[in-house]
């Protein structure tokens, strides 16, 4: 059985790696993990308390943290 599998980042050969290998280094392993991470950004803004409450509600109801909703609403726009 021939073992065409290569390396996600440098697309190197895996022969005589683990078969749930996806890298041939900790380097490329490394390089992996950091592609795969999720950028977040902090962001500030003023609203009403009024508005505050409603968003709140509608994160409730939608079963997320009121952070979480508003990042849903953020990529939404995009």
């Amino acid at each position: 059985m021939t073992n065409t599998r290569t390396c996600h980042i440098c697309n190197k050969s895996l022969y005589n790696k683990r078969l749930d290998s996806k890298t041939c280094s900790a380097s490329c392993r490394s390089k992996l993990f950091r592609a795969n991470q999720v950028r977040s950004v902090l962001v500030r803004f003023r609203i009403s308390s009024e508005a505050y409450i409603e968003l709140t509600i509608k994160a409730f109801f939608a079963g997320q943290s009121i952070s979480d909703y508003l990042a849903q609403l953020v990529v939404k726009q995009q």
